[in-house]
């Protein structure tokens, strides 16, 4: 069954391609903060569609939903809010660099809300450099079972 919010909730993870930038990745992040929960940003599909191919929008990139998988080593902690639910010590431009790329997407999104694989891409491979990367976690990487 679906787990409950947010009793059984531990992380929250953000569609960077989705919602890095946005309104609604904005909601995210107060999400988490009303609920003291870290909040970790993924680089998912990196931008390519994963929809059906009857997609009105020629130009995607589409793949067979089943068939795709997602890099867990692809994560970065939120410098805005996971520090404050985390033991992460956070570099202390991260945040500064955090926000300089949000008001960049946001800037593109408010001329065009579909952005390219290639630039998701460049713009996750900025963000990874200044942030702290979250490495998978595996049934061995803590001792509590929950």
């Amino acid at each position: 069954g679906n787990p409950r919010f947010p009793g059984s909730i531990s992380l929250l993870i953000g569609d960077f391609a989705a919602l890095f930038g946005s309104d609604s990745g904005r909601d995210l992040q107060r999400l988490a903060k009303k609920h003291s929960l870290p909040l970790a940003w993924s680089l998912g599909t990196g931008g390519i569609s994963v929809k059906p191919h009857h997609d009105p929008h020629p130009h995607h990139h589409h793949h067979n939903p089943s068939t795709v998988t997602y890099a867990g080593n692809q994560r970065i902690f939120d410098p805005t809010i996971s520090h404050e639910y985390t033991n992460v010590i956070v570099p202390s431009s991260a945040e500064m660099h955090f926000e300089d790329l949000w008001a960049t997407i946001s800037q593109v999104l408010a001329r065009n809300p579909i952005l390219s694989a290639a630039n998701v891409s460049s713009w996750w491979r900025t963000l990874a450099g200044t942030q702290v990367l979250m490495a998978p976690l595996k049934d061995s990487s803590c001792e509590a079972a929950d």
